[in-house]
Order: structure tokens, then C-alpha cells, then sequence
């Protein structure tokens, strides 16, 4: 698989994410499909991956991530979930690559893509995500529209 920084969801090299205990952090970037009503998962399929860089992860007893789409840059108003996958802390561990999921047809049409990270259990200190997309491998397009 090919890391593609333009389809990047947060800092390159990794974020920290320490919002606390049952609270929510987004990813630094997010990806702007240009005009609302655009469904990512029409045409080529999408898988949304993060990494562990820099060390394991600590003191957590897991992450939530999650894609969201939202209609608004920066904040966050009305996100509709894409895909979402919890990980324990045991699994967090440097240089593991996580398959969150694959982006479905049909779940999103918000014009703003962003990474969302919820944390359980004590804020960590080490340890940092990147999250992005990528094509699905072995996938076949989808020329669905789905309204």
C-alpha cells in the first residue's frame, strides 16, 4: 500500500490525541470534496486506515476512530460516521497499521471528510496516530448514486 499525503487526515508523522477521558479529538486536516451532496464512495472504493509512529501508545484503555463527513471546516456540526473501529490499548503499539474500515456507498454526502479519535480511560502521553484513505485493494468501482 501506498501512502498518499493529500488523502492524509491529520499531521504528517502522527498526532497526538489526548482529548480525555470519553471526549472526542479530530485529526489537523481534512479533506474538501469541493461541494456537498458528494458521496465518497462512489467510483473507486475507499479504505480508511491509521498507524502508530513514534512509540506504543500509553495509559488508555482504548481509541475509538472513526471517518466522519461534515458540512463545516474546523468545527463540527452534523457528521455522519463512515466507518468506525475501536482499538485496545494492547493493540496500539508502534508501527501497527489499524483497517478501520472501508467507506460504504450511500453513508456520507457532507462536503468535508475528517478523522475522529475518542478516547478511553487516562489521557495518554506517548505515542502518535496518522490517519488517510486509500483505494481499496481487489475492490471493484462503485457507480452507484445513492440519494
Amino acid at each position: 500500500m501506498m501512502i498518499d499525503h493529500e488523502l492524509a487526515l491529520c499531521t504528517k508523522g502522527g498526532q497526538l490525541f489526548n482529548p480525555g477521558d470519553g471526549s472526542d479529538e479530530y485529526g489537523a486536516k481534512e479533506i474538501d470534496l469541493g461541494i456537498a451532496g458528494i458521496d465518497p464512495a462512489v467510483g473507486e472504493p475507499l479504505d480508511f486506515f491509521v498507524r502508530v509512529t513514534t512509540a506504543d501508545l500509553n495509559n488508555l484503555t482504548s481509541y475509538t476512530v472513526a471517518l466522519v463527513a461534515d458540512s463545516t471546516t474546523g468545527s463540527v456540526t452534523a457528521e455522519q460516521v463512515l466507518c468506525t473501529k475501536t482499538i485496545l490499548l494492547a493493540a496500539l503499539l508502534q508501527n501497527t497499521l489499524h483497517k478501520i474500515g472501508r467507506v460504504s456507498p450511500g453513508l456520507g454526502n457532507k462536503r468535508y471528510l475528517k478523522m475522529k479519535v475518542t478516547q478511553t480511560g487516562t489521557t495518554p502521553t506517548t505515542g502518535l496516530l496518522e490517519g488517510w484513505l486509500a483505494k481499496a485493494c481487489g475492490s471493484v468501482p462503485s457507480n452507484a448514486v445513492h440519494a
